[in-house]
């Protein structure tokens, strides 16, 4: 680009462990209300058995991702995303039914 035409842009880089753990948040924040996430970490609520058990397998692919030697990919990291929607879309069902 010349001229300034992208001089208002900016770029955000972000780790694909950073991403995984960001997708685990969002998880753990909308499917357990009322347990922090940033006030346990990963491996408490593996081991907490009320947390449901596909929030708990998503928790420990998260922390293999994240603390592996090698950094995650672009397609493990693609799963995770897609094992989070599910986890997602399902409490958010199970709220409205519970209406």
């Amino acid at each position: 680009p010349h001229r300034g035409e992208w001089a208002g842009v900016r770029v955000r880089l972000e780790t694909w462990r950073a991403w995984a753990l960001a997708l685990f948040r969002d998880v753990a924040t909308d499917a357990l209300p009322g347990m922090p996430f940033d006030e346990r970490t990963l491996r408490e609520l593996q081991g907490d058995t009320s947390v449901p058990a596909d929030v708990r397998a998503l928790g420990r692919a998260v922390e293999r991702a994240f603390y592996a030697a090698d950094a995650p990919d672009a397609s493990l990291v693609a799963e995770l995303e897609r094992r989070a929607r599910a986890i997602l879309e399902g409490a958010r069902a199970r709220r409205e039914d519970a209406r």
